[in-house]
């Protein structure tokens, strides 16, 4: 007659030790297949819509609106609506591949420059245009550093007036 006794009491433990590490493995496979999923989700919403809404505006400097967008693709993709064109920005803007300038009048400006940069915002026409002051922003951050102990990372920097044109109306 063959013992199992000791056999038995091996199974055992070692299902004990396997259920948590059972568990885990679902956990770290539901995390993964999660990271996937919004991967594909990213990758397979990789649409030419999307991609000519970047394309137009990484092609401007004028920090367009999304029915500024929407009004110069849409005879190029007559079933493009001014909703695909503000999810689409959402999108753009959460792949870091876009920035928002907010704006008083309501309206989000958008700009494909990503990095630092200040901006200037007419009053009169509404209009948005970069300004380089990166030598001098370089300055502020290590004031603010030095002065008040913080570590700055980014910015955002918006002035508001009159721009040359209003100003010679």
């Amino acid at each position: 007659m063959l013992h199992l006794s000791g056999q038995k009491n091996y199974i055992k433990n070692s299902l004990q030790i396997k259920k948590p590490m059972v568990y885990l493995i679902r956990k770290l496979r539901m995390i993964t297949d999660f990271e996937r999923d919004r991967h594909m989700e990213l990758k397979r919403n990789k649409s030419k819509k999307r991609e000519a809404i970047y394309d137009a505006l990484a092609r401007v400097t004028c920090h367009p609106t999304a029915e500024m967008l929407y009004e110069s693709l849409k005879d190029d993709y007559p079933e493009l609506s001014l909703g695909t064109v503000y999810r689409n920005l959402t999108v753009l803007e959460e792949e870091g591949r876009v920035k928002s300038v907010s704006h008083e009048g309501g309206h989000a400006h958008y700009d494909a420059r990503t990095e630092p940069h200040a901006h200037f915002i007419c009053r009169n026409c509404q209009s948005v245009m970069d300004l380089d002051l990166t030598d001098k922003t370089t300055k502020l951050y290590k004031c603010i550093e030095d002065n008040c102990g913080f570590k700055v990372e980014n910015h955002s920097l918006c002035f508001t007036g009159l721009c040359k044109n209003c100003l010679n109306k």
